[in-house]
């Protein structure tokens, strides 16, 4: 136990290692104190990870969490508390072993990735934009009758496919907003007597549901990391 042991000016990611085993750190004063990457358990590196080291780790996150945000230090609380999740994350997947043991707080544990807990405003806008990408074309393939998957020519597939998705890569942007209204674009659809109506084909209604789940979960993703900073 530390206490209200004062550490100032003091650059712990020059250390070879860093240590803390099951000790009362969250009271301590930190003042403008460097971390490394990762704070260990193990004196040996080499022992494997077991449910108690993703515990400890945890817990020596949260400590040094709290220690922060008692010395108004918001900016590396919010990357202990990242930090936290992750071994969190780690120790709830070794102590449910079986795919569907705790299957729904894995589920949202994972997902949590995709702003690093709250971290990381990049991510989700990069996965907005790859899983609309996706789901952009699967719906053109649903609605365009001129796109044939099965035809003998690739190349010619490919061409045919690639004219298709420029021209109609209108539809990308619309697919941004998750609350898009298909009364809208089906208007300007039917104008391509090629294409038919979204709310025609039930695979392109599937596709659309996924969009609309996907690009709001990644916007709110996205809100919540820009707020990190924010009270």
């Amino acid at each position: 136990q530390l206490g209200k042991t004062v550490f100032s000016e003091i650059d712990f990611s020059k250390f070879n290692k860093i240590i803390i085993n099951s000790s009362t750190i969250y009271e301590i004063i930190l003042n403008n104190v460097h971390w490394p990457r990762e704070i260990l358990v193990n004196q040996d590196e080499n022992v494997p990870n077991t449910k108690e080291t993703y515990l400890k780790k945890r817990e020596n996150y949260r400590q040094l969490k709290i220690a922060s945000l008692n010395v108004g230090d918001k900016a590396r609380a919010l990357n202990f508390e990242a930090k936290e999740w992750v071994e969190y994350r780690k120790y709830y997947n070794k102590a449910h072993p079986n795919l569907f043991s705790g299957f729904v707080n894995k589920f949202i544990l994972f997902t949590n990735r995709s702003n690093s807990f709250g971290g990381n405003w990049i991510k989700p806008i990069g996965f907005l934009i790859i899983c609309n990408l996706f789901f952009y074309t699967c719906i053109l393939v649903c609605i365009d009758n001129s796109l044939c998957l099965f035809c003998s020519d690739e190349f010619e597939k490919f061409n045919v496919l690639y004219s298709k998705w420029t021209s109609n890569f209108w539809l990308f942007y619309n697919f941004l907003n998750p609350a898009h209204t298909l009364n809208y674009i089906d208007k300007i659809i039917i104008e391509d007597k090629e294409m038919i109506p979204m709310t025609n084909n039930s695979w392109a209604m599937f596709w659309d549901v996924c969009i609309r789940v996907f690009t709001g979960y990644f916007i709110f993703q996205t809100v919540k990391a820009f707020r990190k900073f924010s009270n």
